[in-house]
């Protein structure tokens, strides 16, 4: 299923969810969520108090990823679990600089 979010009268993008949560005063708070934004998947999302926060994937490995608790009371801040992500590392292309640069210094 996919819907539109607005917050703040400001269309952020197409959300596919499984549990979407908006308060009257503009609080949002989602949780299992892949936000489409300009046609790009966001992998990290938070959405706190009418402050819009998001970081696109572009095809970079994601360091950390926010989950937002659902809650019950909209005056709360919701509880954030913050899970950090093993940083992909590409080897060839540090095993190529380390290869141009021992041709440079003539090793």
């Amino acid at each position: 299923m996919k819907t539109v979010l607005a917050l703040n009268s400001v269309v952020l993008g197409s959300i596919s969810y499984r549990e979407v949560l908006v308060y009257e005063n503009g609080l949002c708070y989602l949780e299992n969520v892949n936000v489409l934004i300009n046609n790009k998947i966001v992998k990290k999302v938070r959405f706190e108090y009418g402050e819009k926060i998001y970081e696109e994937s572009l095809g970079k490995e994601i360091v950390e990823e926010y989950i937002f608790d659902l809650i019950s009371n909209a005056e709360e801040k919701p509880n954030v679990k913050k899970r950090k992500k093993r940083k992909a590392t590409n080897k060839k292309s540090k095993n190529k600089a380390a290869m141009d640069l021992m041709s440079e210094l003539g090793l």
